[in-house]
């Protein structure tokens, strides 16, 4: 990829995750701009770096998306929450960029409460984290 357009996905992420990059935050860096640029081409429309400690357990480290997610011909608006401090992300599809919109304002919470919503999309980091 070129290194201009590596900067402008890079300028999209929120300043927080990039002011001290660690290990595993440079590891979602890469991740996720390969996933908006050569894997899927996500379309990001707003970011947040988030910490909070479900349950009372350690704090852990997030970054909330909210993406037009293609799939073939068509896409969805899609909530991402990445994983920071764990493995893999979680997705929640929603009908409209403002439902999605609607549930990224939420407070951390709500969002990071635990989903038995079967319809949900959770990727195998998300699986391991409710099984712990």
């Amino acid at each position: 990829m070129p290194q201009s357009a590596r900067l402008s996905l890079l300028a999209q992420l929120p300043p927080s995750a990039l002011s001290s990059p660690d290990d595993k935050l440079t590891s979602f860096i890469d991740f996720w701009t390969r996933m908006h640029s050569t894997t899927c081409k996500l379309v990001s429309v707003a970011m947040k770096y988030v910490e909070c400690s479900p349950d009372g357990a350690a704090t852990q480290r997030y970054i909330w998306e909210v993406c037009e997610w293609p799939k073939g011909n068509t896409a969805t608006w899609t909530f991402v929450c990445w994983l920071i401090d764990g493995q893999g992300m979680w997705l929640r599809q929603f009908a409209s960029r403002d439902d999605a919109l609607r549930f990224f304002e939420q407070p951390p919470d709500v969002v990071m409460r635990p989903r038995d919503v079967v319809a949900d999309d959770v990727a195998e980091g998300a699986r391991q984290r409710r099984a712990s």
